[in-house]
């Protein structure tokens, strides 16, 4: 498991955001989420502000920081 999710795991965190860009030069964005939630939402709208390509919210169970 990725440190970063055992110390959100041991801190019963509420939220865990990791903001990044991947390689290759990309414009577009989306939201990864474990599962649906309203602070993913927010997030993600508050996102969509910026004049990117919006690529929507995801649900990835899988997903690892």
């Amino acid at each position: 498991m990725n440190a970063r999710c055992a110390i959100s795991n041991r801190e019963n965190a509420y939220l865990f955001v990791s903001i990044h860009l991947n390689a290759g030069g990309g414009t577009d964005y989306e939201t990864l989420v474990y599962s649906p939630n309203k602070a993913g939402n927010v997030i993600h709208a508050e996102i969509a502000e910026v004049l990117v390509k919006d690529r929507g919210i995801k649900i990835r169970p899988d997903v690892r920081v």
